[in-house]
C-alpha cells in the first residue's frame, strides 16, 4: 500500500503538468486565432480624402458666410442659419441614438452575464455583479432590500445562489 502512494502522487502530478501545459497550449492557440484588426492602406487613403473634404468643406461655407455678411445679403444668410441648424439637431439626433444603442448594448451584456451566473457553480463574481446592478438600480445600496440581502449571503454562496438572491429580493421590492 506504501509503494501505490508515491507512483499514484507522481501519476497525479504528470496529469497536472499536462492539464497545465494543455492550458497554456490553448492560450496560446487563441491568442493567435484572434482576427487582428487590419487597417489598410485603401482604408486610410479614403479616411484621409474624407477629412479634406469635410475640411474644405467648412472653409468654404465660412467664406460663403464671410462674403454674405459683407455683401449684406440676409436671406441667404438666414438660409445658411437654418441649414445649420437643422445639420446641428441631426448630429444630436444621432448622438443620442448612439449613447442609446450603446445603453442597450450594456443591458444586453449584463443579461448574458446574469445568464452565465445563474449557470455557474462558481464563486468568482456574482456578488461584484449583484452589487454594481444594486448602484445601476432605482434601490442603491442603501436600501433595506439591498441590506437585507447582503446579510442573507455568505461566503459559502456559489454565483447562482447569490444572483438568485438577489432576484428574489429585487422582486420583493418592485413586485
Amino acid at each position: 500500500m506504501d509503494q501505490l502512494a508515491p507512483e499514484q502522487f507522481e501519476a497525479s502530478s504528470h496529469e497536472t503538468e499536462n492539464d497545465e501545459r494543455e492550458g497554456e497550449i490553448e492560450a496560446l492557440a487563441n491568442v493567435e486565432l484572434k482576427p487582428k484588426p487590419r487597417y489598410s492602406f485603401w482604408r486610410r487613403l479614403v479616411v484621409i480624402a474624407l477629412s479634406l473634404i469635410v475640411v474644405s468643406i467648412f472653409a468654404q461655407t465660412g467664406q460663403w458666410i464671410y462674403q454674405v455678411w459683407i455683401k449684406q445679403n440676409w436671406v441667404s444668410l438666414a438660409i445658411v442659419a437654418a441649414g445649420g441648424l437643422i445639420i446641428i439637431a441631426a448630429i444630436g439626433v444621432i448622438i443620442t441614438e448612439w449613447r442609446r444603442l450603446y445603453y442597450l448594448k450594456e443591458c444586453s451584456q449584463e443579461r448574458i452575464q446574469a445568464r452565465e451566473f445563474l449557470q455557474s457553480h462558481g464563486m468568482h463574481g456574482g456578488r461584484k455583479f449583484c452589487q454594481k446592478l444594486g448602484k445601476q438600480s432605482a434601490i442603491g445600496l442603501d436600501h433595506p432590500a439591498m441590506k437585507r440581502w447582503q446579510i442573507t449571503i455568505h461566503d459559502s454562496h456559489n454565483d447562482k445562489e447569490i444572483v438568485t438572491l438577489y432576484s428574489q429580493d429585487s422582486v420583493t421590492y418592485f413586485g
